[in-house]
């Protein structure tokens, strides 16, 4: 009798190991349940046979959660000194902001929202309620953890149309890094106070050819001038004016050169009264 009841037992044994694995979420659970127990003496095992650190990562819908996608993490070795932390303490923050959200995101394109409420179960026992020790944690994957989820999309996706921008001539300051010269505004007026613009230098050969000129000029003016005639007050005698000149004040060279004398000529024609 006993030998026929170790048998049955037996068989039944072989044919769970033989049957493809169950996909109702108690079975799932009790599967996720004993992971830790399950995987961390393995872990640990390879750590110490290999002197090499080791990572164990899973995730996806857990039943006891709702559904809910969570990550799974277990870990072997740690790190020298005298507070030993294994992989996911001593890098507690960059596995919480580099490595989780990435994984994350793999899961999101592994799963659709109805498989994984199909997944829940109608008592909540999460692994993470019961979880306790330092070598396993547990992560939120879900959709509603990041927001940035929702516009995550499988690879396979077409993408969506980009919105068409009008086109615009470029504008001389995005074409060049600074504004080009027809652009630039004239330089603002001298502050009161500040010392009046000299006058550009004059050079000899200037002065020379302005004499010159003066000269032909005052020849000019004495030929033009006319004396009174003879009909005396009745014939209305021409007014005779002479010449004026103004002498301008020397001005400094600023290269240096002996101050220059520079002679106007103002001539006015009087007419018959």
């Amino acid at each position: 009798m006993a030998k026929k009841e170790g048998d049955e037992k037996l068989n039944e044994w072989k044919n769970k190991l033989s049957a493809p694995p169950s996909t109702d979420p108690e079975d799932r659970q009790r599967c996720i349940a004993a992971l830790p127990n399950f995987a961390q003496p393995i872990l640990d095992l390879i750590h110490t046979h290999t002197n090499m650190q080791a990572t164990l990562i899973v995730g996806g819908p857990e039943p006891a959660d709702g559904g809910r996608l969570n990550i799974i993490s277990m870990h072997a070795g740690s790190i020298k000194g005298p507070v030993g932390m294994n992989f996911g303490q001593a890098e507690r923050e960059g596995f919480q902001e580099v490595i989780t959200p990435l994984f994350s995101r793999y899961l999101r394109k592994c799963y659709t929202k109805s498989e994984c409420h199909a997944q829940a179960l109608p008592s909540s026992n999460p692994i993470l309620s019961w979880l306790t020790g330092n070598k396993v944690s547990v992560h939120r994957a879900d959709w509603d953890i990041d927001p940035s989820a929702a516009a995550a999309a499988p690879l396979n996706s077409a993408p969506r149309p980009s919105t068409p921008v009008p086109l615009r001539p470029a504008s001389p300051l995005s074409a060049h890094g600074s504004p080009p010269p027809s652009l630039r505004g004239s330089p603002p007026p001298s502050l009161p106070g500040s010392p009046p613009h000299s006058p550009d230098p004059i050079r000899p050969s200037d002065v020379r050819e302005e004499e010159s000129v003066s000269g032909k000029k005052r020849k000019a003016s004495s030929l033009s001038i006319v004396d009174s005639g003879a009909g005396g007050e009745r014939g209305g005698a021409k007014k005779r004016r002479g010449m004026t000149s103004a002498v301008a004040p020397p001005t400094p060279s600023l290269l240096g050169s002996p101050p220059v004398r520079q002679c106007f000529v103002h001539t006015t024609w009087a007419s018959h009264g």
